[in-house]
């Protein structure tokens, strides 16, 4: 299967599937973040794929910012939640996401890719921006 099908399959799910696969993933990826912490934190590592994952197209739309909040269970106002985007926006926390990233075993890694494209899915659309962001990514 090529990328872009993708990509595609994940925008052609519901709203309610995707919440539903990225709190799977935060699940597992949340544990293997507060290991890797030094302080024992883990989900700035978290904030960071999000804020990447939003900010790599350079809008934050309703659907991402009402997302953000299901998917976290708080009530961040939409100021904030583009702060925390527009904080993200920037070659810098890319190329931080794709270390990260690189840094991970085949599964790991998967779950990552999986969680990063349930934040560029959601907005029903896959920018050319979205799509060279996961094959950063994958490369």
């Amino acid at each position: 299967m090529q990328l872009n099908e993708l990509l595609q399959e994940f925008v052609n799910l519901s709203y309610e599937d995707i919440l539903a696969i990225a709190r799977e993933r935060l699940g597992e990826l949340l544990p293997v973040f507060n290991q890797a912490a030094k302080d024992g934190d883990g989900a700035k590592f978290a904030l960071l794929l999000m804020g990447t994952s939003l900010a790599v197209d350079g809008k934050l739309t309703e659907k991402e910012y009402t997302f953000v909040n299901d998917l976290l269970g708080n009530k961040f106002t939409y100021d904030e939640t583009k702060q925390m985007v527009e904080l993200h926006y920037n070659a810098d926390f890319l190329e931080l996401a794709d270390q990260v990233v690189d840094s991970c075993s085949g599964a790991l890694k998967a779950s990552l890719l999986t969680f990063c494209t349930c934040f560029l899915a959601v907005d029903e659309t896959i920018s050319r921006d979205e799509v060279a962001f996961i094959k950063k990514l994958l490369a």
